[in-house]
């Protein structure tokens, strides 16, 4: 007698790895690999699997992050006590979230830490 043997594999949603600004090269481009770490401590831009996660003491309040080309990441974190962020595209690049996800988490101030719109100074973001 022939058995069937049928596999179920359920696959758990994929998470997002964690790629945070540390800002250590001090030109504050997106691109350039020594501004990003992962939690194993090694530098790696963010990819389409990754959220980018913003968090102190990575970066001085007010911070000016230019985008330098288009970039696709899964989204974007801003952590407790993060301070203002602008993303800008420089007018010509744009920033796209594949799962369109923007944390803030609850004990930032009030303002939004991101800046979104299709001005030239501000990149604007799309969810693909």
């Amino acid at each position: 007698m022939s058995g069937l043997c049928l596999l179920i594999v359920l696959a758990a949603p994929v998470r997002a790895v964690d790629v945070f600004w540390s800002g250590v090269a001090g030109d504050s481009q997106w691109g350039t690999v020594n501004n990003w770490t992962n939690l194993a401590g090694a530098n790696v831009l963010p990819a389409i699997s990754n959220r980018a996660v913003f968090i102190l003491p990575g970066y001085a309040t007010n911070a000016l992050i230019h985008l330098g080309g288009d970039r696709t990441i899964s989204e974007l974190r801003f952590a407790n006590g993060a301070p203002s962020v602008t993303i800008t595209g420089d007018g010509v690049n744009s920033l796209t979230l594949t799962n369109g996800n923007i944390t803030k988490d609850n004990s930032n101030t009030a303002s939004s830490p991101l800046k979104n719109s299709s001005s030239a100074t501000h990149a604007p973001y799309t969810k693909a």
